[in-house]
């Protein structure tokens, strides 16, 4: 009897690894797949462009974040360009930052850098 609960404890453990690595695989494809396919369409995009011109080239964000610096508020619609290694563990340079002026909803940059002044702007 002890022999048939060790042999199901280490097939259930088995199982759980092996559901485990299958999941980070296909995770690890379709964020690469995806970040392909935002890291071709990124290169349409241009400063001054609407919030509607950009959800007609890029579809629907992966992660939107808003901030206010004083009286603007900033919203970041945040697109996979770069896949992930880990499922557990996925990094914030893995995403590419469209800053868009929320009061007017005009894009006003397309890179990490604006994004991280804003972010190291109201931290101090």
């Amino acid at each position: 009897m002890k022999k048939v609960i060790l042999a199901l404890v280490v097939f259930i453990l088995a199982a759980i690894v092996s559901w485990i690595f299958l999941c980070n695989g296909i995770g690890r494809y379709k964020s690469m797949v995806l970040a392909n396919q935002n890291s071709k369409n990124i290169g349409k995009l241009k400063a001054g462009m609407t919030k509607k011109e950009i959800l007609k080239i890029m579809g629907p964000p992966n992660k939107i974040e808003v901030y206010s610096l004083g009286s603007r508020v900033f919203e970041f619609m945040l697109y996979r360009t770069n896949g992930f290694a880990n499922l557990f563990k996925d990094k914030e340079a893995n995403y590419t930052a469209v800053a868009l002026d929320s009061s007017s909803g005009i894009v006003l940059s397309l890179d990490r850098k604006f994004y991280n002044d804003v972010l190291n702007s109201r931290h101090k």
